[in-house]
């Protein structure tokens, strides 16, 4: 979107797709900054002046500094942050700088400045103006901006693949593990990817799950349950997504968009007992299916505990 008029925003291409890789990799870093990169891509051989607005602040200074922009404020982050107690509070500059979070997508941003024609300048703009400013009173940026949320919300229910879009980049050392690229801040991706390994490890073999673990749970519930300092209400919603949430039939098949309500009801049905089960299958099992041996088991589990 744009336009050389100050006040009148034209919209020359709009666009908004997900970003393609793993649940614990996903943030609005890398959302914006891939972003960033598909609009340069686009423009790459304009010989005019590219100007960017994002609402990302890491995105914004990255770039910034790739284009030997520095700001004063620059300088009092970055001092403030090193002053920081902890090394994770020290890992923000590199952010960005492309050192620590997002190295793919800044090695391939870093090529692509270099082949770009005209002169590329970036700002930061608050997000979500729509929220407090009426759109009579916004700017053509926050009108763009705006813009650009919507598309992005629009296409956020689609199915997301976990393949990172392969972008250009030069030759470099890239830690990969289990052949997958590691792209975050590494001694905490590794951290990450080892509690993974040993949550998966006994579900799969102390409790016998074997090969159906993947399906039930993945990584995307996994990720939530490495959540440090879990507030209670947090741990809450952590015991219903254990009874309730996993990705059985019943939950695949409220997400099957093209199925009539009627054919939801049919197999939603538990296969015990005939009873509808539907949303809630897990907690159907657990609590109300009246086949004779699930009431066995009931009896059992409530006499153990």
């Amino acid at each position: 979107m744009g336009g050389t008029d100050e006040q009148s925003l034209e919209t020359w291409a709009e666009g908004a797709a997900r970003v393609g890789g793993l649940p614990e990799e996903m943030d609005s870093t890398r959302a914006e900054l891939m972003g960033a990169y598909a609009v340069l891509h686009k423009v790459r051989e304009w010989e005019g002046t590219v100007r960017i607005w994002v609402d990302n602040d890491n995105a914004v200074r990255g770039l910034e500094k790739r284009l030997g922009v520095e700001r004063a404020d620059a300088v009092w982050a970055r001092s403030e942050v090193w002053a920081g107690s902890t090394q994770e509070e020290g890992d923000n500059w590199r952010v960005q700088l492309g050192e620590g979070s997002d190295g793919d997508l800044w090695e391939a941003v870093d090529l692509l400045l270099e082949r770009m024609q005209g002169k590329v300048e970036v700002n930061w703009i608050r997000g979500h103006a729509d929220r407090t400013t009426t759109r009579r009173m916004m700017s053509k940026h926050q009108r763009g901006n705006v813009r650009a949320d919507a598309n992005c919300t629009a296409v956020k229910r689609g199915a997301r693949s976990r393949m990172r879009l392969p972008l250009p980049r030069r030759k470099s050392w890239r830690l990969c593990y289990d052949g997958v690229e590691m792209v975050g801040i590494l001694r905490k991706e590794l951290r990450d990817k080892m509690k993974t390994e040993r949550l998966m490890r006994y579900f799969k073999e102390t409790r016998g799950w074997g090969e159906e673990a993947d399906r039930w749970l993945g990584e995307d519930v996994l990720a939530g349950w490495r959540m440090t300092s879990k507030a209670m209400h947090q741990r809450i919603a952590a015991v219903r997504m254990m009874f309730s949430m996993w990705l059985t039939e019943d939950v695949q098949v409220n997400r099957a968009t093209k199925l009539t309500e009627a054919e939801k009801g049919v197999l939603s049905k538990c296969a015990l007992c005939g009873q509808c089960a539907a949303g809630r299958r897990n907690e159907h099992l657990l609590f109300k299916c009246t086949d004779a041996r699930v009431v066995e088991v009931r009896k059992e589990v409530e006499a153990a505990v």
